[in-house]
């Protein structure tokens, strides 16, 4: 697991300097805030890879902090540290997407659980963001994708078109769809052409 870069969110200065501390010991980097609106300020100012938030802040709960922080860093994990675990807010912590709640006090290990946690839930956003198809990708698989059956259906009208067969009130018809696959043939054609230009 790589180093998180941690945002403790702790009124007691004490408990936030001991849990700056675990994050140390267990390899992480940590910056205490002592309420909400600290943390909200710091976030606006560093990069943070996860928040450790007290339940209980002066100036609002963590799941309201949570609220917050999902308007702007929709991405950074939470983990919750409170005095009753098994309280309704814990429930609607979990609810509202908290990685994790700690019951306070906190030990080392149960923290480096919770961190692996994060890494975890972090690792799952990587990869979801890895997997989105850019626009190109997007373009040339819609191009690959009705190329042959355009091809299919272009040769099928010319095959129409030069049968005696074909009656002249079908005549025109036939045409203007002819004209319309060989212009849909050229988009397709443009399509791929940037699709692979753009990813050079």
């Amino acid at each position: 697991m790589e180093a998180l870069r941690v945002l403790v969110v702790e009124q007691t200065e004490e408990i936030g300097l001991e849990l700056r501390g675990i994050a140390a010991s267990l390899g992480h980097s940590a910056i205490v805030a002592v309420d909400g609106e600290e943390a909200l300020g710091y976030l606006h100012a560093l990069p943070f890879d996860a928040i450790v938030a007290e339940y209980g802040l002066p100036d609002m709960d963590a799941i309201t902090l949570l609220g917050r922080v999902r308007t702007e860093w929709s991405q950074i994990p939470m983990v919750m540290l409170t005095t009753d675990a098994a309280g309704g807010h814990a429930l609607e912590a979990y609810e509202r997407g908290v990685c994790d709640v700690l019951r306070k006090p906190v030990a080392a290990p149960w923290l480096a659980i919770a961190f692996q946690r994060v890494a975890e839930q972090l690792e799952l956003i990587q990869l979801r963001e890895a997997t989105v198809v850019s626009p190109q990708q997007l373009a040339y698989r819609f191009a690959h994708a009705i190329n042959n059956p355009l091809s299919v259906m272009f040769g099928l009208v010319q095959l129409m078109l030069g049968s005696d067969e074909l009656p002249p009130s079908l005549r025109e018809d036939v045409q203007m769809l002819a004209d319309n696959t060989l212009r849909l043939t050229q988009i397709v054609k443009n399509l791929t052409q940037m699709a692979v230009v753009d990813d050079l």
